[in-house]
């Protein structure tokens, strides 16, 4: 209802995404975007009821993602296929808009798995942090996940270390 209030804690555990609240506030708290240190990702949705997929596929083609890479993996009644890129590398690319290059993807990757008749059901993208932050903790808070950069920087996965993080938290 965007009202202010007032709220008292003993502990505050940031658990709130790469653009923290912590590292928008405390300064060298949580993950510190820089373009050589994030992934952009985007990802489409496909709706596919009763998808029979029980693998998932990881593609690592320049073509697709410079400093990136595609994949495709199964949901319930979805599928998910999506690309990341380095964002410095990203910027540079004159005429490779992200949203091209997923489409490209869709297109010669998915095309074996017939995305062509499927409709898009969702169409997300997000800010990947592939390197921890330098602090994470202070008087009374922590900070947790993608918030402290906690994400494998290689497969940009990061749900374990934000569970693992969450529990230790």
């Amino acid at each position: 209802d965007h009202e202010d209030f007032e709220m008292n804690a003993r502990i505050v555990v940031f658990a709130d995404g790469p653009s923290s609240l912590a590292s928008r506030k405390m300064k060298g708290v949580g993950f510190q975007r820089r373009p050589e240190r994030t992934m952009h990702g985007l990802v489409y949705e496909y709706e596919w009821e009763n998808n029979p997929l029980d693998a998932f596929d990881l593609f690592f083609d320049a073509g697709i993602a410079a400093w990136g890479y595609g994949w495709i993996f199964p949901k319930r009644d979805k599928l998910n296929v999506g690309i990341c890129s380095l964002m410095s590398v990203t910027a540079l690319e004159k005429g490779h808009r992200m949203r091209d290059r997923l489409d490209y993807f869709a297109k010669t990757h998915g095309a074996s798995i017939a995305l062509k008749d499927r409709n898009i059901a969702n169409i997300q993208a997000a800010i990947i942090p592939v390197e921890p932050a330098k602090r994470i903790h202070g008087n009374r808070f922590l900070v947790v996940g993608d918030a402290a950069g906690m994400v494998e920087p290689f497969s940009a996965v990061g749900i374990e270390y934000a569970m693992r993080g969450a529990t230790i938290a």
